[in-house]
């Protein structure tokens, strides 16, 4: 709604600072700007994997920002600037931008004083001028301004999270900005060649001489290991001496011999046992695995059978018998002389083994007297070893990169791992100003402007605008708008009307219904006793309260009422003035007894038989004679023969006596002009009939602006907007 009713003030606003922003923006000097593209990528492997050595480039983020610095170096931008030549340009150096600036200038004050007959400025002055623009600074801090203003027109940048590189040259010249962008990029490139080139052969430089160092320390460490293990009698690189040798083969002696001496007692003890207990002599045998044992054995089985089968045939006498059974017995001794020998054997066989464990102890025993020199010279061996192997790994690490580097170190073999992947071309619009994109910012920011403007602007006029916002502040009904009518509508015929006469020739015009509105709700106020003395205020002057007093009394005459209107502005007597009745004896003398009620009571218009009474003599106190009986007698009098008594009040914040009378007529109606009267002298106005206990019969929105409340407030029964013209003539 705010924006609605200020839409002029915004409008305004955009119009203003839209234009002077687009007409400023059209006025600056246009730039290009032009983007060439490198990639940092990662080397692919070739012949070799170069970043074993070189970390010049690198695909990690850190990397790709210090390629950004680089690019973005003094050193790379000096290059640029001797190889464009950009000392002699003059969007580079300052200085002959200003020669040039002041020569234009010089001209034209010449052609000036040419002209007018006059001299400025004299050639020496001039010659004198140009010399100190361009001397007072040295060669050297030209060119550092010449490169400082190259960099503030090259922007490098990461192309979001990407390995690509964007280098942009913004200048004046589009073919310029593309040149400018092209020799960065080509520059960085031939820097970062250079740059790997020389970081290879000085590589190749310090691992020569490296080489030729640790080849001699290698060749002086192995012979150093040789030296020592045979001084030492080490028998191999592991560092085994021959007394550990011999040592180590003793010990494997005397575990076997130990390991042969237990299973040899344990066989003695075993048949020792068996043979106490009695055991059968086939068990001794197999234990003892004696095949003479045995095979007796089986012949004593053989001969037990065969004694066993001849008892049957021939008595035990028999000498048969007999010799089989001696036959026996003989072998049974030949078997238990058998088992003895064996005892005797295994018990020879016990000693010896024990006999040579002792030996092999004893030889031991000897052979460990060694061991301590043998580990001693073990411990220097082996720290001979680690430092020879150490001189020798790092002797191949340095060999395999002095041959790569060798390999390298010629232009062809080099793969750069930056490279342009899109050269920059030649703009053909400029980059800067872009009218349309500033044109529609400046629209935006003019909008919130213009915006706020109106806001501050509404916060500031707090008039009332509407019969709802009027009827919320006070709380009593708002009985009518009435518009202003302007000169223009009341020329009529080619003549220019007064409003009453406007009222009588277009009784179907806005500003009547207005009027007829306000005298019916005064109506419906009270429907057992329509009112008839009806007091018209303000709450201060200007306020259209006499001019609508008096043509709603002619409109009230017209419509056949006995219509009387009363100037009861006493101070000023503004209707009697212009009815020209101001010198005339009026209300003030009718109730001060010094003239007659008849005499003071004139017909203003004879057609409808409207009446008017002055305001009178101002000599007197008007609120003394208003509070009189005399006063309250004629008020009773005059509401029995009209039917519509109005009177024209002062405004009741300036006089006291507007509210006096206002107490004693019927109904009073308290005028607001639209949009100008502040809410809280209206408010303030209100509140002080109601303490002298005026019946106010409600508000009426005075002076209203049709137009206005149309385009503020949109169309509205109140506002008489455009979808009710048809209803209206004007």
């Amino acid at each position: 709604m705010v924006i609605r009713r200020r839409l002029n003030v915004i409008l305004g606003v955009i119009l203003v600072v839209t234009g002077t922003i687009v007409l400023v923006t059209l006025q600056l000097p246009k730039k290009y700007s032009s983007t060439a593209e490198l990639l940092i990528k990662a080397p692919e492997q070739t012949l070799v994997n170069l970043q074993a050595f070189d970390t010049s480039t690198s695909s990690n983020s850190a990397s790709i920002d210090s390629q950004i610095s680089i690019l973005r170096s003094r050193d790379l931008a000096g290059k640029v600037v001797d190889q464009l030549d950009l000392m002699n340009d003059p969007e580079f150096n300052s200085a002959l931008e200003s020669n040039a600036g002041t020569g234009v200038w010089l001209w034209v004050k010449t052609s000036i004083d040419e002209i007018a007959g006059t001299t400025w400025f004299s050639e020496p002055r001039q010659e004198a001028a140009r010399e100190d623009k361009v001397e007072y600074q040295t060669a050297s801090q030209r060119r550092v301004l010449v490169v400082d203003s190259l960099l503030s027109k090259i922007s490098v940048r990461r192309q979001e999270l990407s390995y690509v590189i964007l280098v942009t040259a913004i200048t004046k010249s589009p073919e310029k900005s593309a040149m400018l962008a092209n020799t960065f990029t080509d520059a960085y490139l031939e820097h970062q060649m250079n740059w790997r080139l020389d970081t290879i052969r000085q590589t190749d430089k310090w691992l020569g001489t490296q080489l030729d160092d640790l080849g001699g320390k290698l060749i002086e460490s192995e012979r150093a290991v040789e030296d020592f293990r045979a001084e030492n009698g080490l028998l191999n690189s592991s560092g085994v001496t021959l007394n550990e040798q011999q040592r180590s083969d003793a010990n494997a002696q005397l575990i076997a011999a130990n390991a042969n001496l237990a299973e040899l007692e344990a066989r003695d003890r075993r048949v020792k046992q068996l043979v106490r207990a009695g055991e059968e002599v086939g068990i001794v045998a197999q234990i003892m695995s004696s095949n003479v044992i045995i095979e007796m054995k089986q012949q004593q089985t053989g001969l037990t059978r065969k004694l066993a089968e001849m008892s049957n045939r021939y008595g035990d006498k028999h000498p048969v018998m007999i010799n089989a059974r001696a036959e026996l017995a003989d072998l049974e001794m030949r078997i238990k002389s058998e088992v003895d020998l064996i005892i005797d054997s295994l018990e020879g066989e016990v000693l010896v083994a024990r006999s040579r464990v002792k030996s092999i102890e004893r030889s031991l025993a000897t052979l460990q007297h060694g061991g301590a020199e043998d580990e001693q010279s073990r411990v220097v061996l082996n720290g001979l070893i680690r430092e020879a192997d150490a001189n020798r790994l790092v002797f191949e690490n340095l060999l395999q990169s002095s041959k790569k580097s060798t390999i390298l170190s010629g232009t062809d073999s080099i793969e750069a791992n930056t490279r342009k992947i899109s050269p920059a071309s030649v703009p053909r619009d400029p980059s800067f100003p872009k009218p349309k994109l500033i044109g529609s910012l400046a629209l935006v920011i003019s909008a919130f402007l213009g915006i706020g403007l109106a806001f501050v602007i509404e916060s500031f006029d707090n008039g009332f605008k509407t019969p709802l916002q009027l009827e919320g502040a006070l709380g009593i009904p708002n009985l009518a708008a009435i518009p202003e009518v302007q000169k223009g509508e009341r020329t009529i015929r080619f003549r220019t009307r007064t409003l009453w006469d406007y009222l009588l020739l277009r009784p179907m015009s806005v500003f009547s219904e207005g009027l007829r509105t306000m005298r019916s709700a005064l109506e419906m106020s009270d429907l057992d006793n329509p009112p008839k003395l009806i007091a018209v205020t303000s709450s201060v002057p200007d306020e259209g309260k006499t001019t609508t007093t008096y043509c709603m009394a002619v409109q009230a005459a017209d419509a056949g009422l006995k219509t009387l209107i009363i100037d009861a502005d006493f101070r000023r007597g503004a209707l009697s003035r212009q009815l020209k009745k101001g010198k005339k004896k009026g209300l003030i003398d009718v109730v001060a007894g010094a003239a007659r009620l008849k005499d003071v009571i004139y017909t203003v218009d004879k057609r409808s038989g409207l009446h008017f009474i002055p305001s009178g003599s101002r000599s007197r106190i008007a609120n003394d004679i208003i509070n009189s009986p005399r006063f309250g007698s004629l008020l009773k009098a005059l509401k029995a023969e009209y039917d519509l008594v109005l009177f024209d009040t002062a405004p009741v914040l300036l006089v006291i006596d507007t509210p006096i009378l206002a107490a004693q007529v019927d109904k009073t109606i308290l005028l607001v002009a639209w949009d100008k009267t502040p809410q809280n002298v209206v408010e303030s106005a209100f509140k002080r009939l109601r303490d002298f206990n005026v019946d106010v019969a409600g508000t009426a929105l005075s002076l209203l602006d049709v137009r206005q409340q149309n385009r503020y407030y949109g169309d509205s029964y109140y506002g008489y907007g455009k979808e009710y013209d048809g209803y209206y003539t004007n």
